[in-house]
């Protein structure tokens, strides 16, 4: 199994935990400072085996602003991609309002 970056794993871990514990369904990601280099085998483990893993429900919403950095924004994109082709609710966004906006929707 691919892993990917140790700090992005084991933060993912952490996060779906404490979201599992206090009955969280929204995420907002401001990976706007995010400089990204993984593979996108390893982005696609997230929603392909740990989320599963995991427990992380299905019908949660991801909300990622965009990165600055060009090449992560590419990574997002595909990491959005891949999350969407999985089943689970992602999208990224250009700024906090919108992805804000988009968490609330339902």
């Amino acid at each position: 199994m691919v892993r990917i970056q140790p700090r992005i794993y084991e933060s993912s871990k952490t996060i779906i935990k404490t979201a599992k514990d206090k009955n969280i369904q929204k995420y907002l990601c401001d990976a706007s400072e995010l400089l990204l280099t993984a593979k996108r085998a390893e982005l696609f483990e997230l929603p392909n085996s740990l989320y599963n893993e995991r427990g992380m429900e299905p019908s949660s919403r991801i909300a990622i602003i965009q990165p600055k950095d060009q090449h992560a924004t590419t990574l997002a994109q595909f990491y959005i991609y891949a999350t969407q082709s999985l089943g689970w609710f992602a999208e990224l966004f250009s700024n906090r309002k919108k992805a804000i906006e988009w968490l609330n929707e339902i």
